[in-house]
C-alpha cells in the first residue's frame, strides 16, 4: 500500500501568473462602486434602487465612523453623504474621509441651502452639494442624474513617474 497525502491531492493548483485581462475602467466593478452614508432606511432604499438601475454597486454606512472602513473595503469611486448624520455633520465626515484618502470624491446632500456651505465645502473638500428641499424623489432624481454625468472612471491611482533615464524617481498621485 502506498501512502499518499490526501490533503495535497485535494488542493487546487493556482496559477500565479494569470493572463492579463484588459478591461476599461468604466466597465470594471470598482469604477461603478458608490458609498452612501445614510442612516434612514427609506432614503437609502430609494437611492440604492435608482443607482442600481443605472448599473452602480451601492455600499452603505449608517454612522460616520463606518465611512472610512466601508470606503476602503468597497474601493468606491464616490461617496455620497447625508449632511445631517446623527453622530457627525457631513462636513466633519467629508474631512475625515479626505484625511483617510486624499483623492476621495465626496458629495453631500442637504435639505436646505445655508450661507456657510461654500466656505465649508472648500475647507472640507466636498466636490458637490445637492439640495433637495426635503423631497425624497427630488433627491433620488438629482443623485441619479449627477452620478450618470459624473465620470466614474476618473479613478486616481498611485503609479510611478519615470525619469528620462528610465528609472522611477518619485511616486506621484495621478
Amino acid at each position: 500500500m502506498i501512502a499518499t497525502n490526501t490533503r495535497q491531492e485535494q488542493t487546487p493548483h493556482y496559477n500565479f501568473h494569470p493572463a492579463p485581462q484588459f478591461q476599461s475602467l468604466e466597465r470594471s466593478p470598482a469604477a461603478r462602486c458608490i458609498l452612501i452614508a445614510e442612516h434612514r432606511d427609506e432614503v437609502f432604499a430609494r437611492l440604492a434602487h435608482d443607482l442600481g438601475a443605472v448599473g452602480c454597486v451601492v455600499f452603505r454606512a449608517t454612522r460616520a465612523e463606518e465611512i472610512p472602513s466601508v470606503y476602503a473595503y468597497s474601493e468606491a469611486s464616490l461617496a455620497i453623504c447625508n449632511s445631517q448624520l446623527p453622530d457627525a455633520s457631513g462636513w466633519l465626515t467629508a474631512t475625515k474621509l479626505r484625511m483617510f484618502r486624499a483623492n476621495a470624491n465626496v458629495w453631500l446632500y442637504a435639505p436646505h441651502r445655508s450661507d456657510r456651505d461654500a466656505a465649508w465645502s472648500k475647507l472640507s473638500g466636498v466636490e458637490r452639494i445637492l439640495y433637495y428641499g426635503g423631497d425624497l424623489f427630488c433627491l433620488a432624481e438629482q443623485v441619479r442624474e449627477n452620478t450618470m454625468r459624473f465620470n466614474l472612471s476618473r479613478r486616481r491611482s498611485t503609479i510611478p513617474c519615470w525619469h528620462r533615464a528610465g528609472r522611477p524617481f518619485h511616486w506621484e498621485k495621478t
